[in-house]
């Protein structure tokens, strides 16, 4: 039996006032394949820690999001249609389970914080016997705690995981037939997404700096004023489900970010196809 989903609700095709279009998008979703992917941030080195006088004390902020037949579809006038698939790490002060970091100490990160299992599938094309590969996006940020209260931390999060999310889906909700190149769809589709969050990039600092300032009290705003929470760096990235698969299965995610008054940090993870067996954690010696 094919299940799937019409605005939330999981119905049956054959038991649903909506089985003419239920049955056509469960037609084309039993033909498409459906891939497993993973994405795992697995271990933050710092090489050397904050120029201020206290023990260093990260915690990091991610958002995966997929968007994939799962979730939206091309209409035969070629609007996209629906909503990306988002994931939100939880909290924000700790959340790394490190209270003080220091240079050569490598940490690993919680799974609830850095892992996200999810499926990938082709976007059938109207009219054209060809399909878009999926799109997956990774966005991790770095913070290191100061005197930002616990509450203005978490509403800084939860205004970049809005801010996120409404960009994503504005992404989808503009895009246009005349972004299609129909000698080249599956790379000017991904081109037109990586444009779009290009642009939305800049805009993350200012939206999360607002949301704590609005949520602190005007004492903890002053006190903040003097050592606020620092962004030690962020990253974006938007692999295609075809990317991942010519580069052998497992794209690499390693970011450094090395700065003056933030340390010098340095991420690793990676993105793979399948089921991961989820190796046990070690501690890992990096160069540096």
């Amino acid at each position: 039996m094919c299940w799937i989903s019409v605005n939330g609700w999981w119905i049956d095709p054959g038991k649903s006032p909506y089985s003419p279009r239920a049955s056509y998008l469960c037609s084309k979703l039993s033909i498409l394949a459906t891939t497993p992917v993973h994405i795992r941030l697995r271990h933050l080195h710092c090489h050397r820690e904050s120029s201020r006088w206290r023990a260093t004390q990260p915690y990091m902020w991610n958002i995966f999001f997929r968007i994939d037949a799962s979730c939206v579809h091309l209409t035969e006038q070629f609007d996209l249609v629906g909503e990306a698939d988002f994931f939100f790490s939880p909290g924000s002060h700790g959340n790394l389970g490190v209270m003080a970091v220091r240079p050569g100490s490598v940490t690993l990160i919680p799974p609830e914080v850095g892992h996200w299992d999810c499926t990938l599938t082709p976007i059938p094309v109207p009219f054209f016997n060809y399909e878009v590969p999926p799109l997956l996006g990774v966005i991790t940020v770095l913070m290191e705690q100061e005197n930002v209260s616990a509450r203005g931390a978490e509403a800084g999060h939860q205004a970049l995981n809005r801010y996120v999310q409404e960009a994503v889906n504005q992404a989808i909700r503009d895009f246009h037939v005349r972004e299609i190149d129909v000698e080249n769809i599956h790379d000017s589709i991904k081109a037109y997404f990586s444009r779009r969050v290009e642009a939305f990039v800049h805009g993350i600092e200012d939206a999360v700096g607002l949301a704590v300032r609005q949520a602190q009290t005007v004492w903890q705003n002053l006190w903040s004023l003097i050592d606020q929470d620092d962004l030690v760096g962020y990253e974006v990235r938007d692999l295609s489900l075809a990317e991942i698969e010519a580069a052998g299965g497992q794209v690499e995610l390693h970011l450094r970010w090395d700065t003056p008054s933030c340390g010098d940090w340095e991420l690793w993870g990676y993105v793979g196809l399948g089921d991961d067996p989820e190796p046990p954690p070690r501690q890992v010696e990096i160069e540096g």
